[in-house]
């Protein structure tokens, strides 16, 4: 047996917040640029440039964000 890694084409990709995304520790304003550290079924793992993550972000959709890479 042997690990084989996961060659998804999202990971690490950088977006751009397209509207403000309020967590209970604060907003991530519109325009927050973030990396994309996961994804499941539900949804996409993010982080900031700071370290800040915004996780599990299925709720919000796909259309909270553009690609910018």
């Amino acid at each position: 047996m042997a690990f084989v890694s996961n060659r998804d084409p999202y990971l690490n990709r950088r977006v751009r917040l397209k509207i403000p995304v309020q967590v209970m520790a604060g907003t991530f304003q519109a325009g927050t640029e973030m990396t994309i550290t996961g994804m499941s079924q539900r949804g996409l793992d993010l982080v900031d440039d700071k370290g800040n993550q915004l996780l599990e972000t299925g709720m919000l959709g796909y259309n909270f964000f553009e690609y910018i890479d």
